[in-house]
């Protein structure tokens, strides 16, 4: 009978198998953990941490190195997430720049062979070359886009992991402190309009920036390889594997697919690369800025004792109002107008006003909105302290102030309205921080996997998610120590399996669900309207279907947050488990395939 896990009795104890005999529990234990080590910690390559706050990048590696034991195939959809945003600054680029021509590998090797000869005999020196080296390379090619470092994956991976970065002190003082991330959106920006601001360096730069050298990344993989082999040549001869073994089988797979996503991508760079600010990147400063939350992007709102105020900027459809806006209250901005005086300077760039009152937890609070250059508008927040008194604009002992742009702000929110940088939307969020994140599966990303709009995605999350869990399957027969772990293996592995096909249930669900009740609305809509049912009163009818819509989806919710929640306790068992049954394991587990003592390894 096939046993791959071995068979052992119902009444064993832990035993430790020493070493001489053959493999040992050390051998086991230091091979496994060795090999789990290398494919979780060195397949992590995290983006460039803040400058001055490099110290919480070893709490962050921490951090993905036990999302890594947890969860490998979330660290490899989130390499693929970085490889898709490097793939599309590369092509970016390439329009701008298109690459060079290059001949196959094999037809370059074959040129060099031919050539090698000549220089292995040659004793004097190529007249012909020194000639042409006299001559101006710029009277050979006057082209700018020759004199330029091709563009690769590696400057694309550089880009996106918040390499290219603008000081804010080579602004200007009105700019802050700190740096700006040229993003994605920003590269594109500047292929469009000012192609000669793009980052220009060799891919060499880059590399030496890397911590990590392909020799390096070659022996981690020649590391999970001999795991592999291992294993499989195991099965092959009929001896029995743990399930320690079992699981960092698993991670050796992921480490694959993430070490060949992130090939190019450098390791543990700590200092981005600085650009020289042109005309280009000004302008995308400019517009980033205004809509960073940074101190000082926005024109402070004079505040007066007993007040606060928040400020952020918002784009709307130009020279028209959103239609979720309430209603402009007249009385409410001759409130503030006459306790907050406004300058000239600010007065004339206005182009538009907007004010209304709310109220949130018994507090009143003010909404001014200014409009200013018919580009953008900034919106004030005004509330009071104090819930029991009136709010301090109503305050008839609140002296007038004046609110007035400085000139330099003044000059900036110009500049910015004549940008053509136009990209403001939640995609633009890293630009405004001063690194980029390294947790790049977006919330659009993950909707499109779940919700099917993406069917390659999609696929490609249950397939892996199916692979993974089903991994942990094969060990359905397998002796355990005691029934009551054998059963939590099982829901474990079907719960790990199963996340993928549930993740699509469940947005499927919600899109049902919506549809369903939409379509109940508008059918009570028309039947309500109807020449015979006109007289009635629907509204609570179409009251209960909201009530009712809204308690389905909050079940849907529930359950899939408790799903969730069950399923990070399912993949911490799995781990936890594997180290449990080493005490417990067969003596066939410990016989090891004798051409696999050979191979170079760790452990």
């Amino acid at each position: 009978m096939f046993a791959p896990f071995g068979n052992q009795t119902a009444n064993q104890t832990a035993t430790w198998h020493p070493e001489p005999r053959g493999r040992g529990t050390f051998g086991l234990l230091s091979s496994c953990i060795t090999t789990l080590v290398l494919c979780v910690y060195t397949a992590v390559h995290l983006n460039i941490p803040e400058h001055g706050k490099e110290r919480q990048q070893y709490f962050r590696k921490f951090g993905w190195v036990i999302l890594g034991l947890l969860a490998p195939e979330i660290v490899a959809w989130n390499a693929w997430e970085q490889y898709r945003t490097a793939s599309i600054i590369t092509q970016v680029v390439h329009k701008a720049y298109p690459p060079a021509l290059t001949s196959p590998w094999y037809r370059n090797f074959w040129a060099s062979c031919k050539r090698a000869p000549g220089r292995w005999f040659s004793t004097g020196v190529d007249t012909e070359e020194c000639l042409d080296s006299q001559i101006p390379l710029g009277s050979l090619n006057t082209d700018t886009s020759a004199h330029r470092h091709p563009w690769t994956l590696t400057h694309g991976f550089y880009a996106a992991m918040g390499g290219f970065v603008i000081q804010a002190k080579d602004l200007g003082p009105s700019y802050g402190t700190g740096a700006f991330v040229l993003s994605e959106q920003g590269i594109e920006f500047l292929a469009d309009t000012e192609p000669v601001s793009i980052p220009n360096i060799p891919e060499s730069e880059i590399l030496d920036k890397s911590k990590a050298s392909t020799l390096t990344k070659i022996i981690v993989c020649l590391q999970a390889l001999w795991f592999c082999i291992q294993c499989i040549a195991r099965l092959s001869q009929g001896a029995s594997i743990s399930f320690l073994e079992l699981n960092v089988l698993g991670h050796c797979l992921c480490a694959f697919a993430t070490y060949a996503i992130w090939w190019k991508k450098p390791t543990d760079v700590s200092q981005p690369t600085s650009l020289s600010v042109s005309n280009g990147l000004r302008e995308w400063v400019d517009a980033v800025y205004l809509f960073s939350g940074r101190p000082g992007a926005l024109p402070i709102f004079p505040t007066v004792h007993g007040m606060r105020s928040s400020a952020r900027a918002s784009e709307t459809s130009f020279n028209t109002m959103d239609s979720s806006w309430t209603s402009h209250d007249p009385q409410s901005y001759e409130i503030i107008t006459n306790k907050v005086l406004f300058g000239d300077l600010l007065r004339s760039r206005i182009t538009g006003e907007h004010c209304f009152v709310k109220r949130h937890r018994s507090r009143l609070l003010y909404v001014l909105k200014l409009q200013f250059h018919s580009s953008f508008w900034i919106t004030y927040t005004l509330s009071s302290h104090d819930k029991k008194r009136r709010i301090t604009l109503e305050n008839p002992d609140v002296p007038q102030v004046i609110f007035d742009l400085e000139t330099t702000m003044a000059g900036r929110l110009e500049r910015t309205c004549k940008s053509r940088y136009r990209h403001y939307g939640p995609y633009e969020t890293s630009s405004h921080r001063h690194r980029i994140r390294n947790w790049s599966l977006s919330e659009v990303s993950i909707d499109n996997a779940v919700a099917f709009r993406e069917p390659l995605s999609s696929i490609t999350f249950v397939i892996v998610a199916i692979v993974y869990g089903g991994l942990h399957l094969l060990a359905w027969n397998a002796p355990f120590h005691t029934r009551i772990e054998k059963t939590l293996w099982k829901i474990s592995g079907i719960s790990v399996a199963s996340i993928g096909p549930m993740s699509i249930a469940h947005a499927g669900s919600l899109s049902v669900t919506n549809k369903l009740f939409n379509y109940i609305h508008f059918w009570h809509i028309r039947h309500w309207n109807s020449p015979e049912t006109r007289s009635r009163h629907p509204s609570k009818v179409i009251q209960f279907l909201y009530v009712s819509k809204d308690m389905v989806v909050l079940i849907i919710q529930f359950l899939g947050v408790s799903y969730l929640l069950f399923y990070s306790f399912t993949r911490v068992y799995l781990v936890v488990e594997c180290f449990i049954e080493v005490a417990y394991l067969p003596d066939s587990a410990f016989t090891t395939p004798v051409f696999t003592r050979y191979i170079p390894h760790f452990g």
